[in-house]
């Protein structure tokens, strides 16, 4: 495997695309996970407020993830 700097940017991100990572529930093998997958994983124990707006109000400080209620989508304050 080469330098992560020499692979080329992909400029269009799919949900089929995979990026590579640690199965921690199995060893701490290699793995490929989707981009679809990621951001299917359901965000329990995640505070939960309507937009960023309410998340900023509640003292959320900037790059902390929150989950939009109603979905299981998640935000992140900016």
């Amino acid at each position: 495997m080469g330098k992560i700097s020499t692979y080329a940017t992909d400029s269009n991100v799919t949900f089929a695309d995979k990026l590579i990572g640690t199965d921690a529930e199995n060893s701490d093998e290699t793995k490929n996970f989707s981009v679809g997958s990621l951001l299917a994983m359901p965000l329990p124990n995640v505070p939960v407020y309507p937009n960023n707006a309410a998340a900023v109000a509640a003292g959320l400080p900037v790059g902390k993830v929150y989950r939009i209620t109603g979905t299981d989508h998640a935000g992140i304050v900016w």
